[in-house]
């Protein structure tokens, strides 16, 4: 590990030896790891935030610390460097030490056009690229890429990506972005959240309206992103490009969704969520109905494919048999509909059975019979 950790100083380290330069160095998405491990944590299943398990993550963040403080810090052969990312991480220390750094977001005023295109780019590639002869009119491309707000009232930006991939492949207008980078990984925050707030401001953006915040930060606390804070959630989406910062009457910060093609990928992850959510409630209930029923053999090809659909690593990963107990509890849960009753871990015969589904009423005119199993 600690040859990874100065792979970049190593090499700018011979690159001098052979070349009698300095390096400069460009780091796209420092931050990206850090998001990958904060997203698999919360898709653990837990009662509150505090019983998280940070371990992976807080490893990943040990890792970036000392990754960068030799790359960028300790190291004498190098010139300068520029890193890019999403914002900066708050309490993480991943850029404390460094020499003259310097942050510069869309909020301010240096460097606002560097950010994305800008109306007079946009329509020069309208025209270079013949955009019209596909059926394309630039009224198409501001709705759906238009929008982002600086700290300049005159400088209202494109998104490069979309618009290159309009120019490339010469189609419909389309949610290019989404692509790039899933929402998917909000869902934790907005379904599992028990926020009220965030759910309804969410609602309010896709309506069209705006949300007020406290402000922006330049950076991002993981820990509160975890306990579902809508500041930091939207402050978060506000860097990752979901929204933009507009003034309100008040002087403070409002948020709006920028354009179409971000809204367009809202609705989208939405109706995934939703999808999920629906197919796993009727994978439950088909799995039931098969155990009910006594085709065993059905019932263990669902069992797997529940299994391997829902439950994440995360929810298994060196736990005992315990945890698969409990699964199996809410599967069958909803036999209590269908007039049967649950029993867990009774002795019956020589030992104890883990779940058996007894029925409330006895069958009449058949033999009276319960479906039970060692799982």
């Amino acid at each position: 590990m600690a040859k990874v950790i100065r792979s970049l100083w190593y090499f700018s380290k011979w690159y001098y030896q052979l070349y009698h330069r300095q390096s400069i160095f460009i780091i796209d998405e420092y931050d990206k790891g850090l998001e990958v491990t904060f997203h698999s944590m919360m898709s653990q299943k837990v009662t509150s935030a505090d019983e998280y398990d940070w371990s992976d993550h807080n490893q990943a963040l040990s890792f970036y610390r000392s990754f960068f403080q030799s790359t960028l810090k300790d190291n004498k052969y190098m010139h300068k460097s520029m890193v890019f990312g999403v914002a900066r991480v708050a309490k993480s220390g991943l850029m404390s030490g460094l020499n003259n750094i310097t942050v510069y977001t869309l909020l301010d005023n240096r460097y606002l056009n560097k950010f994305g295109f800008v109306e007079s780019e946009v329509e020069s590639l309208f025209h270079t690229f013949q955009l019209a002869q596909q059926g394309i009119t630039l009224e198409q491309i501001k709705s759906m890429y238009n929008g982002y707000r600086t700290s300049s009232p005159g400088i209202v930006l494109y998104n490069c990506w979309s618009i290159m991939n309009v120019i490339k492949f010469r189609d419909a207008i389309e949610t290019h972005w989404a692509a790039t980078g899933s929402l998917r990984s909000f869902r934790y925050v907005f379904f599992g959240s028990k926020s009220k707030e965030l759910q309804n401001q969410l609602i309010t953006l896709l309506s069209g309206s705006t949300i007020t915040v406290p402000g922006i930060r330049s950076d991002v606390d993981y820990s509160e992103l975890a306990k579902g804070s809508p500041w930091t959630v939207w402050n978060l989406l506000f860097h990752a490009g979901y929204c933009t910062a507009v003034p309100n009457d008040s002087g403070g910060i409002s948020l709006i969704i920028p354009n179409e093609e971000v809204r367009q990928t809202f609705r989208d992850e939405i109706d995934k969520w939703e999808d999920e959510l629906l197919h796993n409630s009727r994978s439950a209930t088909s799995l039931l109905d098969s155990a009910l029923s006594g085709n065993i053999e059905e019932f263990k090809k669902q069992f797997i494919n529940a299994i391997e659909s829902i439950v994440s690593s995360y929810d298994i990963a060196g736990r005992d048999e315990q945890t698969y107990h409990m699964l199996c509890l809410g599967f069958f849960i909803a036999g209590t509909r269908h007039d049967y009753q649950i029993h867990s871990n009774k002795e019956a015969g020589h030992g104890r059975y883990d779940i058996a589904l007894y029925p409330v009423l006895p069958t009449v005119g058949k033999e009276q019979s319960f479906w039970s199993s060692k799982l």
